[in-house]
């Protein structure tokens, strides 16, 4: 550029990827590499990590509805969540890992009264959403997924179920 000249950017939105000095959007830029959520359910089982990325990713709940879902809105009879706003429909495997998880958590902490399902490992209680985004971060960051958020881990099960 010469003197006196400047810049414009194109807006953020369109500054995804740069490709060949040429700005372009993809629309797989934020969807997760399948194989490497597969990496990160099996690496974290039955955390806070893993029950947080496996109900995002595969049930589509947003960091609201991880943060605020309790035990009793997990329906083992019929297999599903209910949650305020709709009922998901969860499989039978899930159903089956959700009810590990809380047979872990009650003989861990032998406390049944705390009744969230994201709970702290260190304070055994409730977590702020601000600390269910930054394990998000933390995991998918292990895995090479650094355009992905945990929004569109929710984007790509609405995606998926199209």
């Amino acid at each position: 550029m010469g003197a006196g000249m400047t810049a414009t950017l194109p807006p953020a939105f369109h500054r995804v990827g740069a490709v060949g000095g040429i700005f372009m959007v993809s629309d797989e830029t934020k969807r997760p590499d399948e194989a490497a959520m597969r990496r990160i359910l099996d690496r974290y089982s039955d955390s806070p990590e893993g029950i947080i990325l496996r109900l995002a990713w595969l049930e589509g709940l947003s960091r609201k509805e991880l943060n605020e879902l309790t035990w009793d809105q997990v329906d083992f009879e019929r297999n599903q969540l209910q949650l305020p706003a709709r009922t998901i429909p969860i499989t039978q495997m899930l159903a089956d890992y959700l009810r590990s998880v809380y047979r872990k958590w009650t003989f861990l902490t032998g406390n049944s009264t705390n009744n969230c399902v994201i709970c702290s490992d260190r304070y055994h209680k409730q977590m702020q959403p601000q600390a269910i985004s930054r394990i998000a971060r933390r995991v998918l960051d292990e895995v090479w997924q650094t355009n992905v958020r945990l929004v569109d881990l929710r984007h790509d099960y609405i995606i998926r179920q199209l």
